[in-house]
């Protein structure tokens, strides 16, 4: 007895392409209502192969020899391998709406936005707007969210602001630099040679560099339009600081040595207290007697700084794949998480912060900054800065 082709795609998809059970389906919408696709699409992907191994069969109108000699044969063979296909690319949907479930909710938030120069790597605050870095220079963008090119020719990879916000020191591979701004805007001054890995202001004359093995304070002589450095204090370290921030009150200076945190003294360096991290930290920014360090695929660790001599690791926020910059504003925690977006937790409650959700209105969130209690978003993907 021969099969009407229609007849065996609706039999093969009976037999194949069978929904969960009841039971299975409430406990998975429990976890994730969102599984369905590989479904769909193995049901959707027997009917167009079966339908089309039918068509083509019986267009051929030519004898056949062989395993597979009758047309519903060939329409079971062809509704098999849709289904195959349809459930392998279903399931990748669905894992990535799984993933994209447990990240939380979208947080749909107003953002307005500028665009950079190609390649932006990094953001630094100033009083009169945003320079970000980027792999041909560094770009400006002011209240308004106007950008304007800066200077171009080199690649920095960390930036600070110095004499009264009217020099731009900038840490490239090579040496270090100076800039005055914003007006006019000069041409870069070599303060040293060498290169750094981070730079930060110590006030408003000092700064403190951080290469392989050094970590240094150098005082800023000169003019803005024509700088140089001197040599304060030098001391030798075990590894290579990742980054370097001033806390609040300009008593402590912060440093990230692999996968330590440590607090110095900004006059002597000398260290005064430490903690140890699940991970290596590559940013650092503080909320009152909290520090957040990014530390890649280890998450953001909250930090207690309350007593620099004694720091004490509070938390690690692990939703995120990897946490590329992490900040807080307004009580909230805003973790940079590259193509994942942003996460966002509420940390009003005074215990361990509550996932709210995700921003994801960026291809891949980089940076962080706060400024004017706005929050600023360095798209690295779609070279953007976006402003909350």
């Amino acid at each position: 007895m021969k099969l009407h082709p229609i007849v065996a795609v609706v039999l093969t998809l009976a037999l194949v392409v069978q929904p969960p059970s009841l039971s299975a389906q409430s406990a998975e919408a429990t976890e994730d209502p969102s599984r369905w696709r590989r479904w769909a699409l193995a049901g959707a992907g027997a009917l167009v192969l079966g339908g089309i191994a039918s068509f083509t069969d019986q267009a051929g109108d030519q004898a056949r020899t062989g395993v597979c000699d009758q047309t519903t044969c060939v329409v079971v063979v062809g509704s098999l391998l849709g289904a195959g296909l349809g459930y392998l690319l279903g399931s990748e949907m669905d894992k990535r709406a799984v993933q994209k479930y447990r990240e939380g909710p979208t947080i749909d938030v107003d953002l307005n936005s500028v665009e950079l120069s190609e390649g932006s790597t990094g953001l630094v605050d100033s009083r009169r707007g945003v320079y970000t870095l980027n792999r041909v220079g560094v770009d400006f963008v002011d209240e308004d969210l106007i950008r304007s090119s800066l200077i171009q020719g080199f690649q920095p990879r960390a930036g600070a602001m110095i004499m009264d916000d009217a020099l731009l020191v900038l840490a490239t591979n090579t040496q270090v630099l100076g800039v005055q701004v914003p007006d006019p805007f000069g041409e870069p001054v070599e303060l040293a040679g060498g290169g750094a890995a981070a730079v930060a202001a110590l006030d408003g004359q000092s700064i403190a560099l951080g290469e392989p093995g050094r970590l240094q304070r150098m005082a800023v002589q000169g003019s803005a339009a024509s700088p140089s450095l001197m040599e304060e204090q030098t001391i030798d370290l075990t590894g290579l600081p990742a980054a370097i921030a001033l806390g609040a009150g300009g008593a402590v200076v912060w440093t990230l040595e692999d996968s330590t945190m440590v607090a110095r003294n900004p006059a002597t360096l000398a260290q005064v207290g430490a903690v140890s991290l699940p991970g290596r930290g590559s940013s650092v920014s503080f909320a009152g007697p909290l520090a957040l360090v990014a530390m890649g695929n280890e998450g953001a660790a909250m930090v207690d700084i309350s007593d620099p001599t004694q720091p004490a690791l509070n938390t690690v926020l692990t939703a995120m794949d990897f946490a590329y910059d992490a900040v807080a504003l307004d009580g909230r925690i805003y973790v940079a998480a590259g193509a994942q977006g942003v996460f966002v937790y509420d940390g009003r409650g005074g215990e361990e912060p509550s996932r709210e959700g995700v921003i994801r209105d960026t291809d891949f969130a980089g940076d962080l900054l706060v400024r004017d209690g706005r929050l600023y978003i360095l798209d690295r993907a779609a070279n953007r800065l976006y402003r909350m």
